[in-house]
């Protein structure tokens, strides 16, 4: 249980999802953590694929806490409200306001960004 609630964000619907998915799934109880797993990247799965652009401006948001909104231009503000909309980022609230990326994205966030600059180092190679 501790894993889904954790893999939710503290987001309600994205936790009965996780906790839906792993009734759904599981043979057994108590419930095998393969299915906990597999829940999890069913979530994961439904926030990808992720563009690079936005997977550098999510993971902005992770890093800085803040939304990267150099400029309040209409693209940008919808760009931040899509990602609130989709989940993909969050306003945690704690008595603070700040902003995080959704965790089951965190570490495809890194990976996306990662794949491109790999992909533009070995085209300036070339």
């Amino acid at each position: 249980m501790h894993k889904l609630i954790g893999a939710s964000g503290g987001q309600f619907w994205d936790l009965i999802r996780l906790l839906r998915e792993t009734l759904l799934l599981a043979r057994s109880f108590p419930v095998d953590g393969r299915v906990v797993e597999l829940a999890i990247a069913d979530l994961r799965d439904s926030m990808l694929p992720i563009p690079v652009e936005d997977a550098r401006w999510l993971k902005k948001i992770g890093e800085k806490r803040t939304p990267p909104l150099e400029d309040r231009s209409a693209k940008n503000v919808q760009t931040m409200t899509l990602f609130l909309d989709t989940h993909c980022a969050m306003i945690p609230r704690n008595g603070e306001i700040w902003y995080d990326v959704h965790p089951v994205i965190r570490g495809e966030l890194d990976e996306i960004v990662k794949r491109n600059e790999d992909k533009k180092s070995r085209k300036k190679k070339s």
